[in-house]
Parts: structure tokens; C-alpha cells; sequence
């Protein structure tokens, strides 16, 4: 397999940010897959499709219940 046929699968952490990362590799601690594979490329447009929020997922929750 080429270098350009290398796949890759996106990872998500608890803070709902994301990551590329070598399919034949396990996600390591504190990732998990997302449920997408495939080139580098890919991989790229499908984190720039779903990932459009760039806060954390903490800051998320801590500004949307701060009503003080």
C-alpha cells in the first residue's frame, strides 16, 4: 500500500475535539474512534464537516448553564 492509500481513522476525546490518527493503530488513551476511515484527505474534510465548534466541551457546558 502507497503512502497515498494509507488510511486513517478520526478520533474524538470527552471534550468533543478531534483528531487524525493512524488506522492501524489503537486510539490512545482517552480517545475513541468517531466511526470514520479512510486517506488522510478524507479524514480532514469529515473533521472539518462535523467538527464546527472549536470550544471544548467543558467550556460549552460551563458557558451555557453560567447564568450568575
Amino acid at each position: 500500500m502507497t503512502a497515498s492509500g494509507a488510511h486513517h481513522q478520526v478520533l474524538v476525546n470527552d471534550e468533543r475535539q478531534y483528531a487524525i490518527h493512524p488506522a492501524r493503530l489503537s486510539p490512545p488513551a482517552g480517545w475513541r474512534t468517531a466511526g470514520f476511515t479512510g486517506t488522510e484527505t478524507a479524514c480532514m474534510e469529515f473533521v472539518d464537516e462535523v467538527w464546527t465548534d472549536m470550544r471544548p466541551q467543558s467550556l460549552i457546558d460551563q458557558m451555557s448553564g453560567s447564568s450568575e
